[in-house]
């Protein structure tokens, strides 16, 4: 089994040959870019719970 340094150079020196074929070659990469649409935020509290307290308060004039 090869030492791992020389596996990592011989990888980099793949790298490096098939960069210069596909440059030779004039292979390009596209890609496609997804653009969201634009959108409003407003505030809606019809879902917000209930409007009433959730502990019975004194009545202040007992």
């Amino acid at each position: 089994m090869p030492h791992p340094a020389i596996i990592f150079l011989a990888l980099i020196v793949i790298v490096i040959v098939l960069s210069a074929v596909t440059a030779a070659f004039d292979v390009t990469v596209t890609t496609e870019v997804a653009v969201p649409k634009d959108t409003t935020v407003s505030q809606d509290h019809t879902d917000a719970g209930s409007t009433y307290p959730s502990t019975t308060q004194p009545d202040p004039e007992a």
